[in-house]
């Protein structure tokens, strides 16, 4: 698979702190449904609070695919961001998300005598979770507190910062287990009823 683009976090430039809480992802060469998975992915997040139904509001802010003879490239990222229940003027959630397909064709498969379109190749999806402090510009914009600012962080709000890391870890890893679950039940179909046929051009 070639290069993903690699993840950069708008606020190293902008002065926010910044705390990486999980950094994964999930490589899959098989035969799978992408339409299927993005939805996944989508739907998961919704569920979680993550996003809303309106998908002008969606926070994709890369879409790229490129034609091939081997089949379709695609280059997708999201990043999400989520407000706490508990210290939202402090904190901050964050999801970058990134899907990478390579050589992605059309197949069919029948299963239980049925026959379902799907798709061929290899796909990979990144995601780094991360934990915003000081989101507001609290610290940074206060004439008394902003020279304490390191001092106030690593020890009066150190037990709020782990609170919060638990909390977007747990999540994080578990969007990474649906994912796993969605992709082993894929491979697990029964042998015999697993039968590829030839592959079409494109997934239009």
């Amino acid at each position: 698979m070639a290069k993903h683009f690699p993840i950069r976090h708008r606020y190293t430039d902008i002065g926010k702190d910044r705390i990486t809480v999980a950094n994964w992802y999930v490589k899959y060469k098989e035969v799978f449904d992408l339409k299927q998975l993005y939805t996944l992915v989508h739907e998961w997040l919704f569920e979680e609070g993550w996003c809303t139904r309106n998908d002008q509001d969606f926070p994709e802010i890369f879409y790229s695919q490129r034609e091939a003879a081997f089949g379709k490239d695609h280059w997708i990222r999201w990043r999400l961001t989520k407000k706490p229940e508990e210290g939202a003027i402090f904190f901050n959630y964050e999801f970058d998300i990134e899907f990478h397909t390579v050589g992605i064709k059309d197949t069919e498969i029948i299963i239980k005598g049925q026959k379902y379109k799907m798709n061929k190749g290899e796909a990979e999806v990144r995601v780094n979770t991360g934990l915003i402090v000081d989101y507001s510009g609290y610290f940074k914009t206060h004439p008394l507190l902003k020279p304490f600012k390191k001092i106030w962080i690593n020890r009066l709000l150190k037990k709020k910062i782990e609170y919060h890391k638990r909390i977007l870890s747990n999540d994080s890893y578990r969007l990474r287990e649906a994912i796993n679950t969605y992709l082993r039940l894929e491979k697990i179909l029964p042998e015999k009823e697993f039968q590829e046929f030839w592959p079409t051009k494109s997934l239009d």
